[in-house]
């Protein structure tokens, strides 16, 4: 009889020590029901003077606590918490997507400093609702928007702070407002909060209060109120779904259990979208645990705003190191909930970069006849963060898998990615297909990009290089490099970049390749004692000017090309803003070339090129192609290249009368 009271205190005992005495109550139940239902929750901290300063770190225990209680973490079924503070000013102290590692946010937390100041809750308000919630900060358009202002005094600007949180919620911030202390103004932190009050509004006597209503804000927040819904009641037998006009999400509340699963609706960019959509995440070691954790955190991102379905969008995630596993086939999980739990649970390999062997894998296993839909978008994203090892069979496979009509987009993370080889996988145009980030946290922030743009996705031009460039008439091309004016170090970047285009086309079927460069320089340097005077010696010395463009583009008429009517000629002009095209020969030189039926392209590297100059004088804007800046001519300019000239058939110029 003595045993069961033992047994009793030692079940008692060890669930305090499981649970902690204060949190026995609140913890379990309050986390779980949060996991179920994921928000973006940003907190705003009074930091005005007339807080005193153990208040204030009791402010941020308290916030602390919040982090504990929630499932906080990056993942698309997960809540992310942002922190804010204001006095005189308002200024965001934590980000949205600074939600990746709970001990590395409460750190942060911990490290955020008084201001000092008066109350400005107006100004607050404002930089919630316009800076707080934006995607590149971590917030989901899918997902519940939650501001949860703590203050212990009026504000400064009362009307102005009515307005400020009207605005808020005409934005779809759910705002919660908690007074501490005998100097609040209720009537005004009633205004501030949202519909129905009785939720939005609580009020404590003290600081040391906070902890007592951590319960009641964890199971408010994760179940938030909403003033106007619609129901729509199915058989007993199906779930029950609640769709809210006002809000980003639908829930469906599974009648056999008590689990309530927030399903967020598809982004409007992906709405109603039909495709196959396989994702490719390189797991090698060059990729830390934590950051492989964020390629998964994106991919969470961007499945949770489609519109999952047998008939609508399917997904399938692959991993890949110098091996090759597949984790989730496009008809191995039907629902939105289902496929969110696989990626979530997908592991680290770690191992070498083989994206050719990945690529086989997948045109032959994923992207075949028997797993395919006819008639929808098939489409690859492709996550990686260096070279492969297997280059040309990564080549040859992207290549065949365009062919048959895959859309392949590919991610590129970090310093060590080889832009060319990224370019030469993915579909084109490049700028639609391919997307680098210089980290992975960048990366995470831009995920709502990536959604829209697979959304969104553009028909493919399916150059062939060789293939589709022979099938065209005979080109005669030059590329004319201002080595003057551009020095070594731009002429080699150049040089590199024509003998990449000549590479990727060949130089044995349509195309002909020729380089052009400035004539000697158009005046002699000054010979000692050769100028007695000091005013003209002077002027001799710094009147110096480099040769024209018209001295090229003279060269390129007179000399350089067959005179048969039958090749296309093809003149590719560098500029950059170091080049001056203000000179009148410059366009008579271009017009006296075109009568001989050459067409001047302009390459315009970096900025600072006036462009209507270019179009008056060099080139129209149809025969412009534009190159970010030096370091990515090389990898840019073979496929501009292409996917202009190997797709443009020739234009017949007729001659213009006064020329000769």
């Amino acid at each position: 009889m003595e045993k069961i009271p033992r047994l009793y205190l030692l079940g008692i005992f060890l669930s305090c020590l499981v649970f902690g005495i204060n949190g026995y109550e609140t913890k379990f139940p309050d986390a779980l029901e949060c996991s179920r239902n994921p928000a973006d929750i940003v907190l705003i901290l009074d930091s005005s003077r007339s807080i005193w300063g153990p208040d204030f770190q009791k402010m941020l225990k308290f916030v602390k606590d919040l982090v504990d209680q929630l499932d906080v973490g990056m993942g698309a079924l997960q809540t992310r918490l942002g922190v804010m503070s204001f006095s005189n000013w308002a200024q965001i102290e934590i980000d949205l997507y600074d939600s990746t590692d709970k001990a590395e946010l409460k750190r942060k937390i911990s490290s955020i400093r008084q201001l000092n100041g008066d109350t400005n809750t107006a100004d607050a308000l404002h930089i919630l609702r316009n800076e707080a919630f934006k995607t590149d900060r971590g917030a989901r358009s899918w997902v519940r928007h939650i501001g949860i202002i703590l203050t212990d005094g009026e504000s400064q600007t009362p009307k102005e702070t009515q307005i400020e949180a009207e605005a808020c919620k005409n934005a779809n911030v759910s705002l919660f407002a908690i007074g501490i202390g005998n100097h609040v103004s209720v009537r005004e932190l009633r205004g501030i909060a949202s519909h129905p009050k009785n939720e939005y509004f609580m009020h404590t006597s003290n600081y040391n209060a906070l902890a007592r209503i951590r319960s009641d804000i964890l199971k408010k927040t994760c179940k938030v109120v909403v003033p106007t819904s619609t129901t729509i009641q199915t058989s007993p037998s199906r779930p029950t779904t609640t769709v809210t006009p006002s809000t980003r999400s639908t829930t469906t509340v599974i009648p056999s259990t008590t689990t309530t699963i927030e399903i967020p609706l598809q982004d409007k960019a992906c709405r109603n979208k039909v495709a196959d959509i396989y994702f490719l995440l390189d797991s090698s070691s060059s990729i830390r645990i934590d950051e492989f954790q964020k390629q998964v955190n994106v991919i969470e991102d961007i499945v949770a705003k489609f519109d999952i379905g047998p008939s609508k969008v399917r997904v399938g995630v692959s991993v890949f190191s110098h091996e090759y596993y597949s984790k989730l086939r496009f008809n191995d999980a039907t629902t939105k909930e289902d496929i969110l739990k696989v990626i979530g649970n997908i592991k680290y390999l770690g191992g070498g970069t083989k994206i050719g062997k990945a690529l086989h894998e997948m045109r032959t296993d994923e992207f075949n006849d028997q797993s395919l839909r006819d008639g929808v978008d098939k489409i690859i994203v492709l996550f990686t963060d260096g070279r492969t090892s297997d280059q040309e069979q990564a080549s040859s496979e992207a290549k065949q898998l365009k062919e048959s009509g895959v859309k392949l987009f590919v991610i590129g993370i970090g310093p060590f990615i080889d832009q060319i080889e990224l370019e030469d996988i993915a579909s084109r145009p490049s700028e639609d297909f391919v997307y680098t980030f210089e980290t992975f946290d960048e990366l995470l922030r831009n995920s709502g990009l990536l959604s829209k743009k697979t959304c969104t996705v553009k028909d493919q031009i399916l150059v062939r290089e060789q293939e589709v460039c022979n099938a065209t008439q005979m080109t005669d091309v030059m590329f004319m490099v201002s080595d003057n004016h551009f020095g070594k170090e731009k002429t080699d970047r150049i040089l590199k970049a024509s003998a990449e285009v000549i590479r990727r086309t060949g130089s044995r079927g349509a195309f002909r390749f020729g380089t052009l460069f400035e004539e000697c320089l158009p005046k002699e340097g000054v010979k000692i004692g050769s100028v007695m005077e000091e005013r003209q010696l002077v002027n001799d010395i710094v009147s110096f000017r480099l040769g024209s463009l018209s001295s090229l583009v003279r060269q390129l008429r007179i000399e350089k090309f067959s005179p048969s009517m039958y090749v296309r000629k093809v003149g590719l002009l560098f500029l950059d803003k170091t080049i001056e095209l203000d000179d009148p020969q410059i366009q008579m030189e271009v017009k006296r070339a075109l009568f001989k039926e050459i067409h001047i392209y302009a390459i315009i590297v970096g900025d600072g090129v006036n462009i209507a100059k270019v179009v008056q004088n060099i080139a129209p804007k149809e025969r412009i192609i534009f190159i970010e800046s030096y370091d990515k001519i090389v990898s840019s300019l073979p496929f501009r290249f292409t996917n202009i000239l190997c797709t443009t058939e020739s234009t017949t110029y007729g001659p213009i009368p006064g020329l000769s």
